[in-house]
């Protein structure tokens, strides 16, 4: 008996101590906007007990743990984490990611891009978490993907993440990896079964298609194969994605049996015929809007970022992206110089928005998604476009802000992720103002909190005095004046060094300068030539382009920085 009572007096002692070291913290004075039922809940309050969400509702109701580290957010709103249902981590979003579209190699070998892209992963992923990204899908690429979701599951402070392995196609692309292939052309029954045993042994989270009907082809020709693919990764108890961006290939894989469209349906209006599969079958479809018109940028010279790209994205990515300004003729490829000898309107999305609202009206499952790492759509920050193209694509924002957690959460295996369902994980974001008024709100991050983890998305990702000035010639470059701005500090002195003049002592003297420089010179492109630091100075020599008249300028730039702002800009012309 005394045993017995000892044991029980020991057990109880244990679950005290348990009891006592769960961390409770409470979000209150808030406003949470619930994506899956639209609505809002005003003076609420959310409790997050250790990395789980716990409970929450209005103020009055809701009782805050004795011991819970309370945050007061007077005036914030709280929604579910964004979640990226379509990204690419092989492909880092710069100009050098996919020969096989451009092949660029003479400039930058792919190896090399290889190796940047895989050093530069663990701050792709903060870099999602800084943008309120809490769940990635990586639809297709490398093994090593299987190594990025390991590392994600561990560290808490990185997304949440899905992947599949090597996209299995119809077609293989020249000039990628041939060691640890993204994309796998498959030829018969045994290749497909080989292939698909392989990702099984590593738990892929799905199988991907990539189904590409070339010239000649019709989805016919493919389709045993790509039956075989949905069949055989069925029977694993694996959904499969397919890659289809004209109707007819998304109509004979949605037949055959595919649970997710990946991409938006470009080259027709979806029929009644494929609608009603897409709702009978309950597919999600995954649009991805920007994607296609960023190529379209990049190659015509008239790269359109929106200041949340520019200040989110990856500085060294976003330059790489104007180096179609600086590379010689002679390297570019023959098929790609079309683009350059004019400036051409970059054409509209027009029937992938037209099928994204019909798909809405009709209460088509969606999930938002970027196909991040494509040259041109950004890491991190191109989901802000991405949403602000679904809302001129005629979808409110409450239907987006649902598309981009709830809805996208389904591709992430936590049951209810992107919501705020008790005991799922506590990944949510506080924002500085209203989403439901202004779409682009939801850039405007207060803290992030992924998986319990609260994190200052300001404290990720700071850039040194190098990252600074880049980022100023970034938004030079893209003349956006209010980001351009951002960098100078509100006492900036911009001086001449040959004539020894004062042009500006204030940020408020500067800025009509550049607006005028900015609207009137719609081509305008810095090359750095040269850059060097010493101490808090960043030097540039510059060569200048795109003046009226096929005026060229050549300067030095000597930069002073102080507190990450540049506090003095000194000219030799």
């Amino acid at each position: 008996m005394k045993k017995f009572i000892f044991a029980l007096s020991f057990a109880l002692l244990m679950l005290s101590n348990f009891i006592y070291s769960q961390k409770y913290t409470a979000f209150k004075n808030v406003n949470i906007f619930i994506p899956t039922t639209g609505k809002v809940i005003n003076n609420a309050v959310l409790i997050v007990k250790d990395s789980l969400i716990y409970s929450y509702g209005q103020l009055n109701k809701i009782k805050i743990p004795d011991n819970a580290d309370t945050f007061n957010l007077k005036g914030k709103w709280i929604i579910p984490g964004l979640i990226d249902a379509h990204i690419h981590f092989f492909q880092s979003g710069g100009l050098y990611t996919r020969p096989d579209i451009i092949d660029l190699q003479k400039v930058i070998p792919y190896k090399q891009e290889m190796d940047n892209v895989k050093g530069n992963i663990d701050n792709v992923l903060l870099r999602y978490v800084k943008c309120g990204v809490t769940g990635i899908v990586d639809m297709g690429g490398p093994f090593w993907n299987f190594e990025v979701r390991e590392k994600c599951s561990i560290n808490r402070t990185y997304p949440l993440t899905t992947v599949c392995g090597p996209l299995l196609s119809s077609y293989y692309p020249k000039n990628l990896d041939s060691i640890d292939k993204p994309i796998i052309k498959v030829n018969n029954f045994e290749e497909i079964d080989y292939e698909i045993n392989k990702q099984l042994q590593a738990n892929t989270d799905f199988i991907k298609i990539w189904y590409i009907v070339r010239k000649g082809e019709t989805p016919e020709t493919h389709l045993p194969l790509i039956k075989h693919i949905i069949d055989k990764s069925h029977n694993a108890n694996k959904k499969v994605i397919v890659h289809a961006t004209e109707h007819n290939t998304a109509l004979a894989a949605i037949e055959a049996g595919a649970d997710i469209l990946a991409h938006s349906i470009s080259d027709s209006l979806i029929s009644p015929k494929l609608l009603k599969l897409l709702k009978d079958r309950k597919v999600i479809y995954v649009p991805t809007l920007l994607v296609s018109q960023r190529y379209e940028e990049v190659f015509s010279r008239q790269l359109n970022l929106s200041s949340e790209e520019l200040l989110l994205g990856d500085y060294n990515i976003i330059k790489s992206l104007s180096d179609l300004w600086e590379i010689p003729d002679s390297l570019i490829p023959e098929k790609r110089k079309y683009w350059l000898p004019e400036q051409r309107p970059v054409k509209e999305q027009i029937i992938a928005m037209q099928n994204l609202k019909l798909l809405h009206d009709n209460g088509i499952h969606i999930a938002t998604g970027t196909d991040a790492g494509n040259i041109g759509t950004l890491h991190g920050s191109s989901i802000f476009k991405e949403m602000q193209m679904m809302e001129k694509a005629g979808i409110p924002i409450t239907d987006i802000i649902k598309y981009t957690t709830s809805n996208s959460g389904m591709l992430i295996n936590q049951p209810n992720y992107g919501s705020f369902s008790k005991n799922t994980p506590a990944s949510f974001i506080i924002l500085n103002n209203n989403p439901l008024l202004d779409i682009k709100n939801i850039a405007d991050i207060n803290l992030v909190v992924n998986r319990g983890i609260i994190i200052n998305p300001d404290s990720l990702l700071l850039s040194d005095n190098i990252g600074v000035i880049q980022q100023q010639v970034n938004a030079y470059n893209a003349r956006n004046i209010d980001v351009f701005m951002s960098y100078f500090a509100d006492d900036i002195v911009i001086k001449d060094l040959v004539t020894d003049k004062i042009n500006a002592t204030s940020n408020t003297e500067m800025r009509p300068m550049y607006i005028k420089l900015f609207n009137n010179t719609k081509t305008l492109h810095c090359k750095i030539v040269n850059r060097m630091t010493v101490g808090n100075y960043v030097m540039d020599r510059e060569y200048v382009t795109g003046f009226p008249n096929n005026r060229t300028a050549e300067a030095v730039a000597i930069y002073l920085l102080k507190d990450g702002k540049i506090k003095t800009c000194s000219f030799l012309r």
